[in-house]
């Protein structure tokens, strides 16, 4: 599904651009429970490099943010060391 990542990616830089954000928050997502959090950790990883690759071209950042266990469980991120 990093296809599906890419095109959503490019329509948040379309979006970005179109409304003059700086900033994109990219959303890591909730690891489903049984799966393998290193996968989903390096697919997501990849998709960053894709994503910041794309909105350096056009001087955007890209925001990642953890969330604690508390709020959000089994989200990939969980400290701001992970993130």
């Amino acid at each position: 599904r990093e296809h599906e990542a890419h095109a959503d990616i490019d329509l948040a830089l379309e979006y970005a651009l179109a409304l003059n954000c700086e900033q994109v928050h990219v959303m890591a997502g909730v690891v489903p429970a049984g799966e393998d959090a290193e996968r989903y950790r390096a697919v997501f990883i990849d998709n960053l490099r894709y994503a910041a690759d794309r909105f350096a071209l056009h001087g955007k950042r890209i925001l990642v943010e953890a969330l604690s266990p508390d709020v959000k469980p089994h989200y990939l991120f969980s400290s701001q060391y992970q993130a």
